[in-house]
């Protein structure tokens, strides 16, 4: 492909400008880029380690080409489950915590079986190789596609997954389509399809991950909000905990217990409704009371009554039997 360098180089200044440097500028550069949507960067890593075997095949071992990116296919979907089936097993992930000591054994075991799977399909469509060969090709895909993942994940977590998308994306078609194409007499004007088909493969897949880390990046920004917003609510709610306490030792009872019954009580209220966006619903009789708010994240409401409750739930405390008004129990605490 003549002309693959300059639509290679084309679509990385195109994309480096109008989506790397904008993601810098916004960034949480406590998280990493593709960390946001963990399935879209299980896709790219396959993309990159796919080719990369691929290639590893097609150099190392006689066959096709065409026969080295089907191999390169099966050996990453056996090994993609194996490594699945490890993280379901441990209970973590690999994205989660990439250099974490407990996770050093699955990580070895991982590699040696991997190693063993990989061998055996290589054996079972280069069988006119010998063993040593196929055993030396399966240890340097390894060995490359692992210092791949590792630099993959750090230069993530630098915050430059962005840039590592523009890279890998449009160098995962071209690599493929010349595969694809080897041995093959492939017209001019075919090949400019090729390379106009490519750019638009290219940039709808980098466009459909950026989409979709943007969403992570949104969804992860609100759940951080809503946190700091709800620890609010939930020392607001105490203050006034405190406060009815204070009411009934000066009134002999609960019934005064409102939002309005004093500057404090509305100023703690009304940030109350600043955070959650309504005041606190309050029940009192002469000797009982119960309040709760709604928060931010999911059905959770936090509850607090005359007993000394004070805790998160996840039943609605208007439900019948808790506080509505007849009786003033908070529900049970959520798990």
């Amino acid at each position: 492909m003549d002309n693959s360098k300059y639509l290679y180089s084309s679509i990385f200044l195109i994309g480096l400008f109008l989506l790397f440097i904008p993601q810098i500028c916004s960034a949480d550069i406590a998280v990493g880029f593709l960390s946001y949507n963990p399935p879209l960067l299980v896709i790219v890593i396959f993309m990159g380690v796919w080719i990369i075997e691929a290639l590893t095949i097609k150099d190392k071992l006689v066959g096709t080409p065409q026969k080295a990116l089907f191999t390169g296919l099966i050996i990453n979907l056996f090994t993609a489950l194996l490594g699945f089936l490890i993280a379901l097993s441990v209970k973590n992930s690999v994205i989660e915590d990439v250099l974490s000591y407990g996770f050093i054994p699955s990580i070895l075991i991982f590699l040696f079986v991997s190693i063993i799977i990989e061998t055996m399909i290589l054996y079972f469509y280069y069988r006119q190789e010998k063993w040593p060969k196929i055993i030396a090709t399966g240890f340097l895909m390894n060995a490359k596609s692992y210092l791949f993942l590792l630099i993959f994940l750090i230069l993530d977590a630098m915050v430059i997954g962005a840039f590592l998308v523009l890279i890998i994306v449009p160098y995962f078609f071209l690599k493929t389509f010349e595969l694809l194409s080897a041995g093959k007499e492939i017209s001019k004007s075919n090949r400019t399809k090729a390379i106009i088909l490519i750019t638009i493969l290219s940039l709808i897949v980098c466009g459909f991950v950026f989409k979709g880390v943007m969403k992570g990046m949104e969804k992860s920004s609100f759940e951080k909000r809503g946190r700091a917003e709800e620890a609010r609510i939930m020392a607001d709610m105490n203050q006034i905990r405190s406060s009815a306490e204070v009411i009934s030792d000066n009134e002999g009872s609960y019934v005064s217990f409102t939002c309005t019954y004093n500057d404090t009580m509305n100023t703690i209220c009304n940030d109350v409704e600043k955070q959650a966006g309504m005041k606190p619903t309050i029940y009192t009789t002469f000797d009982k009371y119960c309040s709760h708010i709604k928060l931010l994240r999911g059905e959770r409401w936090f509850c607090i009554d005359s007993r000394g409750n004070n805790y998160v739930t996840n039943v609605n405390p208007s439900t019948l039997g808790y506080c509505d008004g007849k009786t003033f129990i908070c529900p049970p605490r959520a798990e």
